[in-house]
């Protein structure tokens, strides 16, 4: 007779519910760091890059990807010293940038990751995500993920940073994701700003709760005369938009600041 068989019966005599598997998950402690990182791994070896590249597509991005086809052995991945995981595509031919995935593990539950992940297809798109992924078997899948985005536009701006049951991280934000931030509909004001993956106006910063799997924000640092830096645990290149006019910022920070309780400040 199994183990479980055997708890099976002692539930029965005892008159108690046998519990279950995703029981025994919601009890287990949530994991951060290298804690987190040594168990995000398929056949005893790290989940390559490659396989955490999920569709854009909304409609598509939700089907889990077979760990058994997504890896690259001649892509051979690398770590930097803020423990993002790196490959490149070697066959990336004529393309305007180089063409990488990257992740960072940053925290665990059971069979349940959240990472981070930064994925430049070799057109001018760098889309960032935070998303928690479950292994099952040979597949990996989103569970959910935080709104993300490309560059100046929902990009990562400033690296996750745990901080206990916490994640501080900032991500770029243009004049118009400003006003959305401060809940003003944008059609109100719209007019003369901007609103491109190259209109870097400001960073907003979030604190992540890891228990409640949600993130708040906490400010907005706006700034003009800016071009998106290059993310550095990637081989993308280019020289982005420094083009920003100050009449935009000042749009942006009089509805901002007075429209909404979270404190604005300068960079």
């Amino acid at each position: 007779m199994s183990w479980r068989s055997s708890l099976i019966a002692i539930c029965v005599l005892l008159g108690v519910g046998v519990p279950s598997a995703s029981h025994a998950q919601n009890n287990e402690q949530i994991a951060t760091g290298d804690s987190a990182l040594r168990q995000f791994v398929y056949q005893g070896k790290p989940i390559h890059p490659f396989c955490i590249e999920f569709p854009l597509e909304r409609s598509s991005r939700s089907q889990p990807i077979n760990l058994d086809d997504c890896g690259d052995p001649s892509a051979s991945p690398r770590q930097d010293k803020n423990g993002w995981l790196t490959a490149d595509h070697r066959d990336a031919g004529q393309t305007l940038r180089g063409m990488y995935a990257s992740y960072k593990v940053l925290a665990r539950k059971g069979n349940q990751f959240l990472i981070a992940t930064s994925v430049c297809g070799g057109g001018s798109g760098i889309f960032d995500s935070l998303m928690w992924v479950q292994l099952q078997e040979n597949q990996i899948r989103i569970i959910s993920e935080e709104p993300g985005g490309d560059r100046c536009s929902g990009g990562i701006a400033d690296d996750y940073q745990i901080d206990g049951a916490t994640i501080r991280f900032s991500r770029f934000v243009t004049p118009v994701d400003i006003i959305e931030l401060a809940g003003i509909k944008p059609e109100s004001v719209r007019e003369g700003l901007e609103q491109t993956p190259v209109s870097c106006f400001g960073r907003a910063d979030y604190l992540y709760d890891l228990p409640k799997r949600a993130s708040k924000l906490v400010s907005v640092r706006l700034h003009a005369g800016f071009s998106y830096p290059e993310n550095n645990h990637g081989k993308a290149e280019g020289d982005w938009t420094r083009n920003a006019a100050n009449t935009h910022i000042k749009n942006a920070s009089i509805a901002y600041s007075t429209n909404t309780s979270i404190r604005v400040r300068p960079i």
